[in-house]
């Protein structure tokens, strides 16, 4: 594929985000940069779980509209001319797949540990801000941000406001404490290897929370187990409650037939049965309606 080339568009788009995401923006450069000198970061790795159907949208959306957002990077401290991924690691993925040689890149130019740190902690925020991300995503990103405001109050105390670390998290997430209690238990000990099957089992904060508490006092069972357990019990209910709606429905439909059996009665057609044709066609239409209602349900 022919190297792709981008214009002002791209270095407007990563201006306007390094206006949103510092209150330093003399610290960021724009600049392309080789696809060969950027490696992804470890803790994005850690953080987010591949989901080939969101992937599959994002290579899409790249090919026909191009990449529209540039990716924020820092100097690899240990390597010279690379560079590491501090948000978009998605958009990077896509690109590679698309072919892309360069992308456009926002670079972090403060080097301290104070200025990784600050940066980490705005892209976090950020993602968690305006992505949307599965249940254990989002714990990840909190242990992640936890972490890395611990790491900048030791730097310098007074760089927040107040002294607890949970009041900055329910600040930057706009969280509840208690909502952050059940992320930060998930993050700290729901097992990797049970992440993508609570994934495909769409399990809310309160299950993955479950699932811990269960580990916690049953150490001879494994998530995998917990999850499959959830998921089974989850998807009886959601039988059961489709059950009851389409009784309902059956006890509409019978209501609506007697109904009309009536009033074809009180019409004459009949004094004591139905018309067989009438009935018939009744007949059909209502196992339309039923066909109907099982494919909504």
């Amino acid at each position: 594929m022919a190297k792709k080339s981008f214009g002002s568009f791209a270095v407007k788009k990563a201006e306007e985000e390094a206006s949103i995401t510092s209150s330093q923006p003399e610290k960021f450069i724009t600049m392309n940069i080789s696809v060969d000198e950027i490696r992804d970061n470890d803790k994005n790795m850690e953080t987010y779980t591949d989901d080939a159907d969101q992937d599959s949208l994002l290579i899409e959306d790249i090919r026909a509209n191009g990449l529209k957002q540039a990716l924020t990077v820092f100097p690899d401290p240990n390597i010279e001319s690379t560079f590491i991924i501090l948000a978009g690691h998605r958009r990077f993925k896509a690109c590679k797949e698309l072919g892309y040689l360069d992308l456009p890149c926002l670079v972090v130019t403060g080097r301290s540990q104070k200025d990784r740190l600050v940066n980490q902690i705005t892209s976090v925020t950020t993602n968690i801000i305006r992505r949307n991300a599965s249940p254990f995503e989002r714990s990840k990103e909190i242990i992640v941000l936890q972490e890395s405001i611990r790491q900048l109050r030791k730097i310098e105390p007074t760089y927040y406001d107040t002294g607890f670390t949970r009041e900055i998290l329910a600040e930057q997430t706009g969280m509840t404490e208690r909502q952050l209690a059940k992320y930060l238990k998930v993050g700290a000990h729901f097992p990797q290897e049970a992440a993508a099957l609570a994934g495909e089992a769409n399990l809310t904060i309160n299950e993955l929370s479950e699932v811990v508490t269960i580990l916690k006092s049953d150490p001879a069972t494994t998530a995998i187990d917990v999850v499959a357990n959830i998921k089974a019990r989850k998807e009886e209910e959601i039988g059961t409650r489709l059950n009851k709606q389409l009784g309902s429905v059956d006890q509409i439909l019978l209501k609506k037939a007697n109904s009309l059996r009536s009033a074809t009665k009180r019409a004459g057609e009949s004094e004591i049965e139905m018309n067989p044709k009438t009935k018939a066609a009744l007949i059909d239409v209502l196992q339309e309606t039923l066909n109907l209602m099982n494919e909504m349900f």
